[in-house]
Protein backbone atom coordinates (compact mmCIF):
# COMPACT_ATOMS: atom_id res chain seq x y z
CA UNK A 1 0.00 0.00 0.00
CA UNK A 2 1.53 3.11 -0.69
CA UNK A 3 -1.02 5.58 0.85
CA UNK A 4 -3.06 5.23 4.23
CA UNK A 5 -6.06 7.67 4.19
CA UNK A 6 -7.31 8.47 7.06
CA UNK A 7 -10.49 10.72 7.63
CA UNK A 8 -13.44 11.05 9.89
CA UNK A 9 -16.73 9.25 8.94
CA UNK A 10 -19.04 8.61 7.29
CA UNK A 11 -17.22 5.82 5.33
CA UNK A 12 -19.02 4.06 2.41
CA UNK A 13 -18.06 0.77 0.65
CA UNK A 14 -18.07 0.07 -3.07
CA UNK A 15 -18.42 3.19 -5.56
CA UNK A 16 -20.34 5.50 -3.58
CA UNK A 17 -18.23 8.80 -2.43
CA UNK A 18 -19.11 12.07 -1.14
CA UNK A 19 -19.23 13.09 -4.08
CA UNK A 20 -22.15 10.88 -4.94
CA UNK A 21 -23.98 11.35 -2.31
CA UNK A 22 -24.29 14.66 -2.88
CA UNK A 23 -25.04 15.03 -6.34
CA UNK A 24 -27.93 12.56 -5.32
CA UNK A 25 -29.02 15.25 -2.69
CA UNK A 26 -29.00 18.11 -5.09
CA UNK A 27 -30.89 16.05 -7.59
CA UNK A 28 -33.50 15.47 -4.80
CA UNK A 29 -33.51 19.27 -4.05
CA UNK A 30 -34.13 19.97 -7.79
CA UNK A 31 -38.01 19.99 -7.55
CA UNK A 32 -37.59 22.03 -4.50
CA UNK A 33 -35.79 24.52 -6.37
CA UNK A 34 -37.98 24.34 -9.43
CA UNK A 35 -40.99 24.84 -7.66
CA UNK A 36 -39.83 28.49 -5.66
CA UNK A 37 -38.77 29.82 -9.03
CA UNK A 38 -41.97 28.82 -10.22
CA UNK A 39 -43.83 30.52 -7.24
CA UNK A 40 -41.88 33.16 -6.40
CA UNK A 41 -39.85 33.96 -9.78
CA UNK A 42 -36.90 34.71 -10.47
CA UNK A 43 -35.55 36.10 -7.84
CA UNK A 44 -35.82 32.77 -6.21
CA UNK A 45 -32.77 31.99 -8.69
CA UNK A 46 -30.88 34.81 -7.71
CA UNK A 47 -31.34 33.75 -3.78
CA UNK A 48 -30.65 30.06 -4.46
CA UNK A 49 -26.98 30.69 -6.39
CA UNK A 50 -25.89 33.46 -3.99
CA UNK A 51 -26.21 31.50 -1.41
CA UNK A 52 -24.57 28.56 -3.38
CA UNK A 53 -21.85 30.91 -4.61
CA UNK A 54 -21.18 32.51 -1.10
CA UNK A 55 -20.88 29.08 0.34
CA UNK A 56 -18.41 27.34 -2.13
CA UNK A 57 -16.14 30.67 -1.95
CA UNK A 58 -16.18 30.41 2.16
CA UNK A 59 -14.98 26.78 1.36
CA UNK A 60 -12.39 27.44 -0.72
CA UNK A 61 -10.87 30.41 0.66
CA UNK A 62 -10.96 29.07 4.10
CA UNK A 63 -9.23 25.84 3.09
CA UNK A 64 -6.69 27.98 1.69
CA UNK A 65 -6.13 30.31 4.57
CA UNK A 66 -6.64 27.23 7.33
CA UNK A 67 -3.92 25.16 4.77
CA UNK A 68 -6.16 21.58 4.56
CA UNK A 69 -6.69 20.19 1.40
CA UNK A 70 -9.65 21.40 -0.70
CA UNK A 71 -12.72 19.59 -0.26
CA UNK A 72 -14.76 22.23 -2.46
CA UNK A 73 -15.07 19.24 -5.38
CA UNK A 74 -17.13 16.82 -2.77
CA UNK A 75 -20.45 19.42 -3.27
CA UNK A 76 -20.98 19.18 0.35
CA UNK A 77 -20.61 23.04 0.38
CA UNK A 78 -23.58 23.11 -2.63
CA UNK A 79 -25.82 21.44 -0.59
CA UNK A 80 -25.66 23.41 2.08
CA UNK A 81 -25.78 26.75 -0.08
CA UNK A 82 -29.29 25.05 -1.06
CA UNK A 83 -30.41 24.01 2.34
CA UNK A 84 -29.74 27.51 3.57
CA UNK A 85 -31.58 29.66 0.15
CA UNK A 86 -34.80 26.83 0.56
CA UNK A 87 -35.03 28.41 4.06
CA UNK A 88 -35.19 31.86 3.11
CA UNK A 89 -37.68 33.98 2.40
CA UNK A 90 -37.49 35.43 -1.36
CA UNK A 91 -37.13 39.21 -0.37
CA UNK A 92 -33.58 38.63 1.21
CA UNK A 93 -31.29 40.72 1.32
CA UNK A 94 -28.63 39.18 -0.55
CA UNK A 95 -25.96 40.38 1.52
CA UNK A 96 -28.00 38.83 4.28
CA UNK A 97 -27.70 36.01 2.01
CA UNK A 98 -23.94 36.00 1.74
CA UNK A 99 -23.69 36.41 5.70
CA UNK A 100 -25.44 33.31 6.65
CA UNK A 101 -23.66 31.08 3.83
CA UNK A 102 -20.15 32.29 5.65
CA UNK A 103 -21.76 31.42 9.09
CA UNK A 104 -22.77 27.79 8.03
CA UNK A 105 -19.26 27.05 6.15
CA UNK A 106 -16.90 29.15 8.00
CA UNK A 107 -18.65 29.10 11.49
CA UNK A 108 -20.59 25.87 11.71
CA UNK A 109 -18.40 23.63 9.33
CA UNK A 110 -15.01 24.34 8.41
CA UNK A 111 -13.98 25.46 11.92
CA UNK A 112 -14.73 22.45 13.87
CA UNK A 113 -12.41 20.58 11.28
CA UNK A 114 -14.71 20.55 7.63
CA UNK A 115 -16.98 17.57 6.67
CA UNK A 116 -18.36 15.08 9.29
CA UNK A 117 -16.82 16.89 12.24
CA UNK A 118 -19.61 19.27 12.37
CA UNK A 119 -21.80 18.63 15.61
CA UNK A 120 -24.99 20.77 14.11
CA UNK A 121 -26.93 21.03 11.06
CA UNK A 122 -24.38 24.28 9.10
CA UNK A 123 -27.48 25.51 7.30
CA UNK A 124 -30.18 25.45 9.98
CA UNK A 125 -27.76 27.01 12.41
CA UNK A 126 -26.95 29.54 9.55
CA UNK A 127 -30.96 30.44 9.46
CA UNK A 128 -31.01 30.69 13.36
CA UNK A 129 -28.20 32.72 13.09
CA UNK A 130 -30.43 35.18 10.38
CA UNK A 131 -33.48 34.75 12.36
CA UNK A 132 -31.89 36.03 15.19
CA UNK A 133 -29.67 39.18 13.61
CA UNK A 134 -31.95 39.58 11.04
CA UNK A 135 -35.85 39.30 12.54
CA UNK A 136 -37.74 41.80 10.24
CA UNK A 137 -36.17 40.48 6.50
CA UNK A 138 -36.10 36.84 7.73
CA UNK A 139 -40.20 37.38 8.30
CA UNK A 140 -41.20 39.70 5.24
CA UNK A 141 -43.17 37.18 3.10
CA UNK A 142 -44.69 37.53 0.01
CA UNK A 143 -47.40 35.57 -1.92
CA UNK A 144 -47.64 33.24 -4.24
CA UNK A 145 -46.86 34.17 -8.14
CA UNK A 146 -46.46 38.00 -6.83
CA UNK A 147 -42.70 38.03 -9.15
CA UNK A 148 -42.04 41.46 -8.62
CA UNK A 149 -40.36 40.21 -5.38
CA UNK A 150 -38.84 43.69 -4.10
CA UNK A 151 -38.82 44.53 -0.52
CA UNK A 152 -41.80 46.61 -0.93
CA UNK A 153 -43.28 43.64 -2.59
CA UNK A 154 -46.99 42.69 -1.23
CA UNK A 155 -46.71 40.96 1.98
CA UNK A 156 -48.57 37.88 3.49
CA UNK A 157 -48.60 35.64 6.29
CA UNK A 158 -47.40 32.12 6.52
CA UNK A 159 -50.16 29.31 6.98
CA UNK A 160 -48.68 28.54 10.73
CA UNK A 161 -48.40 32.20 11.51
CA UNK A 162 -51.64 32.75 10.47
CA UNK A 163 -53.00 29.47 12.19
CA UNK A 164 -51.58 31.27 15.11
CA UNK A 165 -53.50 34.24 15.17
CA UNK A 166 -57.39 32.34 14.36
CA UNK A 167 -58.93 35.77 13.53
CA UNK A 168 -56.30 36.57 11.44
CA UNK A 169 -57.77 38.40 8.16
CA UNK A 170 -55.40 35.64 6.07
CA UNK A 171 -56.87 31.89 6.81
CA UNK A 172 -54.93 29.29 6.71
CA UNK A 173 -54.45 28.27 3.16
CA UNK A 174 -56.42 24.72 2.25
CA UNK A 175 -54.91 21.42 1.55
CA UNK A 176 -54.09 21.65 -2.01
CA UNK A 177 -52.03 25.51 -1.38
CA UNK A 178 -50.63 23.37 0.82
CA UNK A 179 -49.37 20.66 -1.29
CA UNK A 180 -48.80 22.94 -4.44
CA UNK A 181 -47.12 25.69 -2.37
CA UNK A 182 -49.40 28.42 -3.90
CA UNK A 183 -48.86 30.27 -0.29
CA UNK A 184 -46.41 32.80 1.57
CA UNK A 185 -43.22 31.04 3.13
CA UNK A 186 -39.64 29.69 2.60
CA UNK A 187 -38.08 29.21 -0.80
CA UNK A 188 -38.28 25.40 0.10
CA UNK A 189 -40.75 24.71 2.64
CA UNK A 190 -44.34 25.72 0.83
CA UNK A 191 -44.57 22.97 -1.73
CA UNK A 192 -44.63 19.31 -0.27
CA UNK A 193 -45.12 18.01 -3.35
CA UNK A 194 -41.92 18.57 -4.63
CA UNK A 195 -40.42 18.06 -1.10
CA UNK A 196 -41.89 14.35 -0.78
CA UNK A 197 -40.77 13.75 -4.34
CA UNK A 198 -37.12 14.50 -3.36
CA UNK A 199 -37.15 12.27 -0.18
CA UNK A 200 -38.55 9.56 -1.94
CA UNK A 201 -35.70 9.99 -4.43
CA UNK A 202 -32.89 9.65 -1.86
CA UNK A 203 -35.03 6.58 -0.21
CA UNK A 204 -34.51 4.91 -3.28
CA UNK A 205 -31.27 5.68 -3.86
CA UNK A 206 -30.64 4.31 -0.29
CA UNK A 207 -29.15 7.52 0.03
CA UNK A 208 -31.12 8.21 3.54
CA UNK A 209 -33.07 5.52 5.71
CA UNK A 210 -36.51 6.38 6.27
CA UNK A 211 -36.48 5.62 9.63
CA UNK A 212 -35.91 9.21 10.83
CA UNK A 213 -38.33 11.09 7.97
CA UNK A 214 -41.13 8.54 8.71
CA UNK A 215 -40.72 8.52 12.76
CA UNK A 216 -40.61 12.05 12.59
CA UNK A 217 -43.43 13.08 10.67
CA UNK A 218 -45.44 10.30 12.64
CA UNK A 219 -44.54 11.61 15.79
CA UNK A 220 -45.90 15.18 14.79
CA UNK A 221 -48.91 13.58 13.46
CA UNK A 222 -49.83 11.90 16.74
CA UNK A 223 -48.81 15.14 18.73
CA UNK A 224 -50.68 17.61 17.02
CA UNK A 225 -53.96 15.62 16.99
CA UNK A 226 -53.13 14.80 20.94
CA UNK A 227 -53.11 18.58 21.23
CA UNK A 228 -56.17 19.14 19.37
CA UNK A 229 -54.31 20.60 16.39
CA UNK A 230 -55.39 20.07 12.76
CA UNK A 231 -52.44 16.78 11.97
CA UNK A 232 -52.51 17.43 7.93
CA UNK A 233 -52.07 20.78 8.09
CA UNK A 234 -48.95 20.59 10.62
CA UNK A 235 -47.51 17.63 8.18
CA UNK A 236 -48.34 20.00 5.38
CA UNK A 237 -47.58 23.32 6.31
CA UNK A 238 -43.92 25.14 7.06
CA UNK A 239 -40.56 23.22 6.95
CA UNK A 240 -41.69 20.12 8.25
CA UNK A 241 -41.20 18.36 5.39
CA UNK A 242 -37.80 19.80 4.25
CA UNK A 243 -36.56 19.32 7.84
CA UNK A 244 -37.66 15.88 7.62
CA UNK A 245 -36.17 14.90 4.77
CA UNK A 246 -32.94 16.54 3.67
CA UNK A 247 -31.52 17.98 7.19
CA UNK A 248 -32.69 15.79 9.90
CA UNK A 249 -31.47 12.57 7.82
CA UNK A 250 -27.22 14.54 7.80
CA UNK A 251 -24.99 11.86 8.31
CA UNK A 252 -22.70 13.85 10.33
CA UNK A 253 -25.20 15.24 12.74
CA UNK A 254 -28.16 12.44 13.27
CA UNK A 255 -27.22 8.63 14.99
CA UNK A 256 -25.52 5.99 13.31
CA UNK A 257 -28.04 3.55 14.83
CA UNK A 258 -31.92 2.80 14.22
CA UNK A 259 -33.12 2.68 17.27
CA UNK A 260 -31.02 6.27 18.21
CA UNK A 261 -32.32 7.10 15.12
CA UNK A 262 -35.96 6.81 16.12
CA UNK A 263 -34.78 8.25 19.06
CA UNK A 264 -33.24 11.22 17.29
CA UNK A 265 -36.45 11.76 15.17
CA UNK A 266 -39.23 11.39 18.11
CA UNK A 267 -37.49 14.01 19.98
CA UNK A 268 -37.51 16.45 16.37
CA UNK A 269 -41.25 15.74 16.29
CA UNK A 270 -42.07 16.64 19.96
CA UNK A 271 -39.95 19.78 20.08
CA UNK A 272 -41.14 20.32 17.30
CA UNK A 273 -45.03 20.78 18.17
CA UNK A 274 -44.58 21.30 21.18
CA UNK A 275 -42.54 25.17 20.25
CA UNK A 276 -45.62 25.38 17.73
CA UNK A 277 -48.11 25.01 20.30
CA UNK A 278 -46.66 27.01 22.99
CA UNK A 279 -44.00 28.59 21.92
CA UNK A 280 -43.94 32.96 20.39
CA UNK A 281 -42.47 31.41 17.29
CA UNK A 282 -44.84 29.43 14.77
CA UNK A 283 -42.49 27.37 13.37
CA UNK A 284 -40.37 24.87 15.30
CA UNK A 285 -38.35 22.63 13.08
CA UNK A 286 -34.98 24.42 13.02
CA UNK A 287 -34.69 24.46 16.58
CA UNK A 288 -35.85 21.15 16.73
CA UNK A 289 -33.35 19.96 14.89
CA UNK A 290 -30.40 22.01 16.13
CA UNK A 291 -31.66 21.22 19.41
CA UNK A 292 -31.45 17.16 18.98
CA UNK A 293 -28.13 17.76 16.96
CA UNK A 294 -26.58 18.46 20.49
CA UNK A 295 -27.24 16.01 21.92
CA UNK A 296 -26.80 13.19 19.36
CA UNK A 297 -23.67 11.77 20.93
CA UNK A 298 -25.33 10.90 24.37
CA UNK A 299 -28.41 9.60 22.45
CA UNK A 300 -25.79 7.26 20.43
CA UNK A 301 -24.01 6.73 23.89
CA UNK A 302 -27.24 5.21 25.93
CA UNK A 303 -28.72 3.78 22.89
CA UNK A 304 -26.95 1.97 20.82
CA UNK A 305 -26.99 -1.94 19.37
CA UNK A 306 -25.06 -4.75 22.03
CA UNK A 307 -21.64 -6.16 19.55
CA UNK A 308 -22.45 -9.42 18.93
CA UNK A 309 -21.10 -12.39 21.58
CA UNK A 310 -20.75 -8.94 24.27
CA UNK A 311 -22.63 -10.23 27.49
CA UNK A 312 -25.44 -7.21 29.25
CA UNK A 313 -23.97 -4.77 31.39
CA UNK A 314 -24.43 -5.76 34.73
CA UNK A 315 -27.07 -4.02 36.83
CA UNK A 316 -25.36 -1.14 38.90
CA UNK A 317 -23.06 0.01 35.83
CA UNK A 318 -23.39 2.97 33.65
CA UNK A 319 -23.70 2.38 29.63
CA UNK A 320 -19.65 3.01 29.49
CA UNK A 321 -19.02 0.64 32.51
CA UNK A 322 -18.95 2.83 34.78
CA UNK A 323 -19.38 2.06 38.59
CA UNK A 324 -22.65 4.00 39.98
CA UNK A 325 -21.72 4.51 43.60
CA UNK A 326 -23.61 6.84 46.27
CA UNK A 327 -20.70 9.36 46.18
CA UNK A 328 -20.32 9.52 42.45
CA UNK A 329 -24.08 10.52 41.54
CA UNK A 330 -24.42 12.57 45.48
CA UNK A 331 -21.60 14.90 44.59
CA UNK A 332 -22.28 16.37 41.31
CA UNK A 333 -26.34 16.84 42.86
CA UNK A 334 -24.78 18.29 45.57
CA UNK A 335 -22.96 21.26 43.75
CA UNK A 336 -25.85 21.43 41.88
CA UNK A 337 -28.27 22.18 44.13
CA UNK A 338 -25.83 24.51 45.82
CA UNK A 339 -25.19 26.58 43.18
CA UNK A 340 -29.48 26.94 42.24
CA UNK A 341 -29.54 28.08 45.86
CA UNK A 342 -26.96 31.07 45.43
CA UNK A 343 -28.52 31.84 42.46
CA UNK A 344 -32.50 31.92 43.19
CA UNK A 345 -30.82 33.74 46.23
CA UNK A 346 -29.37 36.41 44.45
CA UNK A 347 -32.59 36.63 42.07
CA UNK A 348 -34.77 37.01 45.13
CA UNK A 349 -32.74 39.54 46.70
CA UNK A 350 -32.14 41.15 43.95
CA UNK A 351 -36.12 41.12 43.49
CA UNK A 352 -36.77 42.59 46.55
CA UNK A 353 -34.91 45.67 46.12
CA UNK A 354 -36.22 46.44 43.16
CA UNK A 355 -40.08 45.66 43.22
CA UNK A 356 -41.33 48.41 44.94
CA UNK A 357 -39.46 50.42 42.06
CA UNK A 358 -40.43 48.74 39.34
CA UNK A 359 -44.34 49.01 40.57
CA UNK A 360 -43.86 52.36 40.98
CA UNK A 361 -43.24 52.99 37.83
CA UNK A 362 -45.26 50.36 36.40
CA UNK A 363 -48.31 52.73 37.84
CA UNK A 364 -46.47 55.91 36.37
CA UNK A 365 -46.19 55.04 33.26
CA UNK A 366 -50.12 53.44 32.97
CA UNK A 367 -50.89 56.74 34.25
CA UNK A 368 -48.84 58.71 31.88
CA UNK A 369 -50.95 56.51 29.23
CA UNK A 370 -54.27 57.01 30.29
CA UNK A 371 -53.50 60.58 29.92
CA UNK A 372 -52.29 59.82 26.17
CA UNK A 373 -55.44 57.61 25.18
CA UNK A 374 -57.75 60.36 27.02
CA UNK A 375 -56.11 63.79 26.61
CA UNK A 376 -59.06 65.52 28.35
CA UNK A 377 -59.12 64.03 31.60
CA UNK A 378 -57.33 65.44 34.70
CA UNK A 379 -57.77 62.62 36.78
CA UNK A 380 -58.72 58.66 37.06
CA UNK A 381 -60.28 56.65 39.20
CA UNK A 382 -61.25 52.73 38.61
CA UNK A 383 -64.82 52.03 37.63
CA UNK A 384 -66.91 50.20 40.08
CA UNK A 385 -66.80 46.86 38.05
CA UNK A 386 -62.94 47.40 38.30
CA UNK A 387 -63.15 46.65 34.57
CA UNK A 388 -62.07 50.16 33.39
CA UNK A 389 -61.00 53.68 34.48
CA UNK A 390 -62.89 56.92 34.74
CA UNK A 391 -61.45 60.09 33.73
CA UNK A 392 -62.56 63.17 35.18
CA UNK A 393 -62.32 66.83 34.45
CA UNK A 394 -63.25 69.97 36.23
CA UNK A 395 -64.20 71.27 32.74
CA UNK A 396 -66.94 68.52 32.92
CA UNK A 397 -70.77 69.01 34.28
CA UNK A 398 -70.10 68.80 38.26
CA UNK A 399 -66.18 67.53 37.55
CA UNK A 400 -67.74 64.62 36.11
CA UNK A 401 -66.55 61.45 33.25
CA UNK A 402 -65.38 62.79 30.16
CA UNK A 403 -64.53 59.24 29.08
CA UNK A 404 -63.69 56.09 29.63
CA UNK A 405 -60.27 53.82 29.10
CA UNK A 406 -59.97 50.31 28.62
CA UNK A 407 -56.70 47.50 29.03
CA UNK A 408 -57.56 45.02 26.35
CA UNK A 409 -55.27 42.35 25.07
CA UNK A 410 -54.87 40.13 21.82
CA UNK A 411 -52.62 37.12 20.51
CA UNK A 412 -49.82 38.61 18.36
CA UNK A 413 -47.82 37.34 16.22
CA UNK A 414 -44.68 36.85 18.75
CA UNK A 415 -47.14 36.81 21.62
CA UNK A 416 -49.54 38.82 24.16
CA UNK A 417 -50.33 42.42 22.53
CA UNK A 418 -51.67 44.88 25.54
CA UNK A 419 -53.70 47.57 24.33
CA UNK A 420 -55.40 51.07 26.08
CA UNK A 421 -58.08 52.36 24.29
CA UNK A 422 -59.51 56.11 25.09
CA UNK A 423 -63.36 56.54 24.18
CA UNK A 424 -64.62 59.59 25.25
CA UNK A 425 -68.40 59.73 26.53
CA UNK A 426 -69.59 60.87 23.43
CA UNK A 427 -68.57 57.99 21.57
CA UNK A 428 -65.62 58.65 20.37
CA UNK A 429 -62.17 56.58 20.64
CA UNK A 430 -59.44 59.43 21.36
CA UNK A 431 -56.38 57.76 20.97
CA UNK A 432 -54.89 53.78 21.59
CA UNK A 433 -51.69 53.16 22.93
CA UNK A 434 -50.47 49.40 23.16
CA UNK A 435 -48.62 49.01 26.34
CA UNK A 436 -46.79 46.01 25.50
CA UNK A 437 -45.64 43.10 23.08
CA UNK A 438 -43.28 40.81 21.59
CA UNK A 439 -43.60 41.23 18.11
CA UNK A 440 -41.37 41.65 15.23
CA UNK A 441 -38.55 44.46 15.60
CA UNK A 442 -39.26 46.62 12.24
CA UNK A 443 -42.49 45.12 11.33
CA UNK A 444 -44.72 44.19 14.07
CA UNK A 445 -43.24 47.22 16.78
CA UNK A 446 -44.64 49.26 14.44
CA UNK A 447 -47.33 49.26 15.92
CA UNK A 448 -46.28 51.47 18.72
CA UNK A 449 -46.19 54.29 16.13
CA UNK A 450 -48.26 57.53 16.10
CA UNK A 451 -49.18 57.02 12.40
CA UNK A 452 -50.46 53.53 12.86
CA UNK A 453 -52.28 54.11 16.22
CA UNK A 454 -54.29 57.70 15.11
CA UNK A 455 -56.16 55.66 12.27
CA UNK A 456 -57.98 53.95 15.22
CA UNK A 457 -59.64 57.56 16.15
CA UNK A 458 -63.19 57.17 14.97
CA UNK A 459 -67.15 57.65 15.92
CA UNK A 460 -67.93 54.37 18.24
CA UNK A 461 -71.55 54.55 16.87
CA UNK A 462 -70.48 53.95 13.41
CA UNK A 463 -68.46 50.49 14.01
CA UNK A 464 -71.52 47.70 14.52
CA UNK A 465 -69.19 45.55 13.33
CA UNK A 466 -65.95 46.86 15.22
CA UNK A 467 -63.27 48.15 13.37
CA UNK A 468 -62.05 45.91 10.07
CA UNK A 469 -58.18 45.84 8.83
CA UNK A 470 -57.58 46.03 5.14
CA UNK A 471 -54.94 45.54 3.03
CA UNK A 472 -53.70 46.91 -0.52
CA UNK A 473 -56.69 49.48 -0.37
CA UNK A 474 -57.45 52.84 1.26
CA UNK A 475 -59.28 52.29 4.24
CA UNK A 476 -62.91 53.81 5.03
CA UNK A 477 -64.71 54.30 7.64
CA UNK A 478 -64.93 51.75 10.09
CA UNK A 479 -61.23 50.33 8.78
CA UNK A 480 -57.64 50.52 9.93
CA UNK A 481 -54.83 49.40 6.63
CA UNK A 482 -52.40 46.94 8.43
CA UNK A 483 -48.85 47.58 8.66
CA UNK A 484 -46.84 46.30 5.89
CA UNK A 485 -45.33 42.65 6.88
CA UNK A 486 -47.31 43.24 9.74
CA UNK A 487 -51.07 42.01 8.81
CA UNK A 488 -51.15 39.64 12.49
CA UNK A 489 -49.60 41.78 14.66
CA UNK A 490 -52.44 45.05 12.75
CA UNK A 491 -55.19 42.41 13.77
CA UNK A 492 -54.26 41.67 16.91
CA UNK A 493 -54.13 45.35 17.58
CA UNK A 494 -57.25 46.13 15.93
CA UNK A 495 -58.88 43.13 18.01
CA UNK A 496 -58.39 44.55 21.15
CA UNK A 497 -59.29 47.95 20.21
CA UNK A 498 -62.58 45.90 19.38
CA UNK A 499 -63.09 44.23 22.99
CA UNK A 500 -62.55 47.65 24.32
CA UNK A 501 -65.48 48.73 22.62
CA UNK A 502 -67.77 46.34 23.21
CA UNK A 503 -66.90 47.21 26.90
CA UNK A 504 -67.65 50.55 26.44
CA UNK A 505 -71.21 49.84 24.32
CA UNK A 506 -72.21 47.00 27.10
CA UNK A 507 -71.44 49.35 29.86
CA UNK A 508 -72.46 52.68 29.16
CA UNK A 509 -74.53 52.62 25.29
CA UNK A 510 -78.18 51.99 26.81
CA UNK A 511 -77.31 55.28 28.68
CA UNK A 512 -76.95 56.91 25.18
CA UNK A 513 -73.29 57.27 25.53
CA UNK A 514 -72.87 58.99 28.78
Amino acid sequence: MDKLIVSSSPHFNGKKTTQNIMLDVIIGLAPAMIASVIIFGIRAAVVIVTCIAACVASEYISRRVMKRPQTVGDLSCVVTGILLALNLPVTINPLMAVFGSVAAIVVVKQMFGGIGQNFVNPALTARIILMNSFPAPMTHWTDAFDYSAAADAVTTTTPLSGMMYVNSPNSAPDYMQLLWGTHGGCLGETCALAIILGGLYLIARKVISPVIPVTYLATVAVFSAILGRDPLFDLLAGGLMLGAFFMATDYTTSPLYWKARIVFAVGCGVLTILIREFGSLPEGVSYSIVLMNIITPLIERYVKPRAFGKPKEKKGKGAAGMKLDAKSVLAPAAILFAICIVVAAALAGTNALTEDRIAQAALAKAEESRMVVLPGAEAFQESGDGTHYIGLSKEAPDGGAVGYVFETESKGYGGTVKVMTGISTEGEITGVVVLSHSETPGLGANAEKESFREQYQQPVGNLAGGIQVVKFQAPNEGEIQAMTGATITSAAVTNAVNSAIEMYQDAYASEGGK
